[in-house]
């Protein structure tokens, strides 16, 4: 069951607002699979956990390159 009123799927502008970047962006990360995306008949969205993990691995691999400076 599904918790208050999280949204689970984003489309790509609700995703982008989410990430504060640009339509062109998100679009590259999604088609080569950075953020993973799912079909839902025509549309594209995202799982909102697809973008916690990227943020996840964004600051982890910022982490790894300040500490190796």
């Amino acid at each position: 069951m599904v918790g208050g009123d999280r949204t689970l799927l984003l489309t790509v502008d609700q995703a982008c607002d989410q990430l504060q970047i640009g339509r062109s962006l998100l679009l590259q990360k999604l088609y080569a699979n950075e953020i993973p995306s799912v079909r839902v008949g025509r549309r594209r969205l995202v799982p909102t956990s697809s973008l916690e993990e990227y943020v996840e691995k964004l600051q982890a691999k910022q982490a790894a390159d300040d500490g190796g400076a």
